[in-house]
């Protein structure tokens, strides 16, 4: 689907907000383990509190103690 000028249609910013929104409000439940499950992976090697010193990935390990 294409408009007249050949270029793909896209929705105004304020639309694809109210569109998230309403997603998120219908399955609430799975939006926060998606969240979590993110956070979780963002964390890095060790996670909590433990990762990688020096800034270097061959360094990661258990932290002191």
């Amino acid at each position: 689907m294409t408009t007249d000028n050949g270029q793909l249609p896209v929705a105004e910013p304020a639309v694809v907000r109210r569109a998230a929104l309403r997603l998120v409000r219908a399955d609430r439940r799975a939006f926060a383990v998606v969240l979590v499950v993110n956070a979780l992976a963002a964390g890095g090697p060790g996670w909590p509190g433990r990762g990688c010193s020096g800034g270097s990935w061959t360094r990661c390990g258990p932290g002191p103690g």
